[in-house]
């Protein structure tokens, strides 16, 4: 597992949208060392998002994945998606969060059980 979710206010047709996630689950198998069938990439479009009061292209970000979490993983992994969010979605980097979250294994379900 990891899981990757996007909410952004830019609204992508889905064949864009598609090619966002799919290029985001092969980047983001490839630097946290996982098995890319284990990783899935949500892109949703809220209601509405302002960033400083502007409805400029925005997006926060979560990502959950099982032991990968580390100060010097989190740049690495942070300016990847920063790279993802200007190149399909046209968000800058001063304009995105994303939250690490590494929870335990046991808080974890898939497949009827938990990895724990």
């Amino acid at each position: 597992m990891p899981a990757f979710t996007v909410k952004c206010n830019v609204e992508l047709s889905k064949e864009k949208a598609t090619a966002f996630c799919k290029e985001a689950s092969k980047v983001l198998a490839e630097i946290l060392g996982k098995p890319e069938s284990f990783v899935t990439v949500t892109y949703e479009i809220p209601l509405a998002m302002t960033w400083d009061g502007s409805e400029e292209p925005a997006a926060v970000c979560t990502l959950i994945s099982l032991g990968t979490s580390s100060p010097d993983h989190n740049v690495k992994v942070s300016a990847k998606v920063s790279d993802l969010l200007r190149k399909h979605c046209g968000v800058q980097p001063s304009r995105y969060y994303v939250e690490f979250v590494d929870p335990p294994r046991s808080d974890l379900g898939w497949n009827g059980r938990t990895f724990g």
